[in-house]
């Protein structure tokens, strides 16, 4: 039997991880990215060079818990390895929280603090050198094809990209909250499962600083302390609060200020 035609639907994180860890199986994968090619030759400069319209968060702080560093250590140790050496930080919530009474197995309790678009730069550019990843940057996929399963439902066929179509037997729909997806699907006569989500409520923003040269943090205690969660001796300060306060609002006008 062939194997099948995979196409992944969004370079984020998660499309790129899908991505990386189909390939390095030994499985064929082509993934779609709207947003155009960004350039992966420096991930420390990536906050300042990328360029990611379609997401709207990525200039905020971003963590990555212990078991996604897990993850990283077990199966992509090069991403993990060149997120470090970029600037992450690892941060060992074991030494801070748990201390004397850690036990087998929390090793794993670190966290890596890292702007997004620093570590989704490592990301991507190990995704470009793997061989059996195609990566279509520039790309917006447009609906998806589907051909009558008999008496059973709907089968995937491809995805449709600028009047053209990308053959897939597997689609991966890593394209986030926005996603178009389910109502392609439900138009062409899938039925799908309720679906169910609540807003938080909350909004935050933020603000980097940067160390000055030769000046180190001070020792702390606890989990986050003034290394904030960013990278490259930059810190990060986030005020987060409901969406319902007027706080929020005299923000967002002096961020246009």
């Amino acid at each position: 039997m062939a194997d099948p035609q995979i196409v992944v639907i969004g370079a984020g994180p998660a499309g790129l991880s899908v991505a990386l860890s189909l390939a390095r199986r030994g499985r064929s994968v082509t993934v779609l990215e709207r947003d155009p090619a960004q350039p992966l030759d420096d991930p420390a400069a990536a906050y300042d060079r990328w360029s990611r319209p379609s997401v709207p968060q990525s200039p905020q702080p971003h963590s990555l818990l212990g078991r996604t560093r897990r993850a990283l250590r077990l199966h992509a140790p090069d991403v993990l390895a060149r997120a470090v050496q970029a600037g992450a930080w690892e941060n060992d919530l074991r030494a801070r929280l748990v201390g004397d009474a850690s036990r087998p197995g929390d090793d794993d309790l670190v966290a890596v603090h890292c702007r997004r678009p620093v570590f989704e730069c490592v990301l991507r550019r190990a995704v470009v050198d793997e061989p059996l990843v195609r990566l279509l940057s520039g790309v917006a996929a447009e609906g998806i094809e589907l051909h009558a399963g008999g008496s059973g439902p709907p089968r995937i066929a491809g995805v449709r990209v600028g009047g053209d179509s990308v053959r897939s037997d597997i689609v991966i729909d890593a394209s986030g909250r926005r996603s178009r997806v389910p109502g392609w699907l439900e138009s062409g006569g899938v039925s799908l499962p309720e679906a169910q989500s609540q807003d938080c409520g909350v909004v935050y923003y933020s603000r980097y600083f940067r160390l000055r040269d030769r000046v180190d943090y001070p020792a702390w205690t606890g989990m986050l302390g003034p290394g904030g969660t960013t990278d490259s001796r930059a810190s990060a300060s986030s005020l987060a609060t409901t969406a319902r306060l007027p706080l929020c609002w005299e923000c967002r006008r002096g961020s246009r200020d």
